[in-house]
């Protein structure tokens, strides 16, 4: 469109890390395993001042799991179910826009994570959680490094290649990205959120508004 402006890297990767947030903060209690709603139904009245149900249901539940993981360190399983919950309370937070706990519950959230994943737990959602906690933490090169073993696991993980996409495309690598986009729009529903994404960012681009400075990505 005529007048338009063109998008920038810094606001593309701004829109991406919201789109990460609309996709996976409405599946935050749909992808908690292992009987958490269950929990959460019997803590209905646990509210801490300061502090929404839901939030105060999830750090209750954190902390049950960090003691079942004290008294049982080779449970693998409890490891990934904590690592899930603090990934979940992170997402909370990013939402909420507090960059403190965001780092904090990312934090513990991959460490929980990657020990489940070292400890032979080689699951692709727990990769895949685990990178989106490194894109939190703005380690661009772990969370690259677990996007890729999430399609290492599985390679049928449409979220690992949308994201995987948008990293390769942040170091104008655009040609890769690409590819990894349209692997998306194979794997997944046409009206589905990871859909959508991938065709804004394959819209722009084939038109070359995806960095702005299309001219210059290539020699």
């Amino acid at each position: 469109m005529a007048g338009s402006k063109k998008i920038s890297k810094a606001n593309l990767k701004k829109i991406f890390i919201v789109i990460i947030a609309l996709m996976l903060i409405g599946g935050l209690v749909l992808s908690a395993t292992f009987g958490f709603i269950d929990y959460l139904i019997g803590r209905k009245n646990m509210t801490s001042p300061g502090e929404d149900e839901y939030i105060s249901s999830l750090k209750e539940w954190a902390n049950y799991l960090e003691e079942s993981v004290r008294e049982n360190p080779d449970l693998l399983e409890s490891k990934a179910e904590l690592g899930l919950t603090y990934y979940e309370i992170a997402m909370y937070y990013y939402w909420d826009l507090d960059r403190e706990n965001v780092l904090l519950y990312s934090e513990k959230g991959s460490d929980f994570l990657l020990d489940a994943l070292d400890g032979g737990l080689a699951e692709s959602w727990i990769a895949l959680k685990a990178a989106v906690l490194f894109l939190m933490q703005e380690d661009e090169p772990r969370a690259e490094r677990y996007f890729r073993n999430a399609l290492e696991l599985d390679e049928e993980n449409a979220e690992a290649h949308l994201y995987l996409g948008n990293i390769l495309s942040s170091r104008h690598l655009d040609d890769q990205a690409r590819i990894h986009w349209e692997r998306v729009l194979e794997l997944v529903e046409e009206d589905s959120p990871e859909a959508q994404a991938a065709r804004y960012y394959l819209d722009a681009y084939e038109i070359g508004d995806i960095s702005g400075e299309r001219g210059e990505d290539k020699p």
